[in-house]
């Protein structure tokens, strides 16, 4: 992840073709994805961000939701994706 982050944001960085401006928002969106990333593979961080009413799921619980919409395609866990959209539909 750290990896695929770099590399956008170098490719962002070199971009001829956009403006300073959207540079500057297209780094900031970046670094703001970086944080959420971090706070997914880092406990305390993540409980930190429960704390601050952020987030409502433990880590566990939004790390298995983001392996089942991440293979969601898979056969074993076209159900679990199902119930997953579903919850979502009615919470939004």
């Amino acid at each position: 992840v750290e990896k695929m982050i770099q590399n956008d944001l170098d490719k962002i960085s070199n971009n001829f073709y956009i403006d300073s401006e959207a540079k500057k928002n297209s780094i900031k969106n970046y670094k703001s994805i970086e944080k959420t990333y971090e706070a997914l593979f880092d406990k305390n961080k993540y409980n930190k961000l429960i704390s601050d009413g952020h987030r409502r799921l433990s880590q566990k619980a939004t790390l298995g939701a983001l392996f089942i919409q991440l293979y969601r395609d898979e056969p074993i866990l076209q159900l679990p994706h199902q119930l997953l959209s579903q919850l979502i539909f009615f919470y939004l």
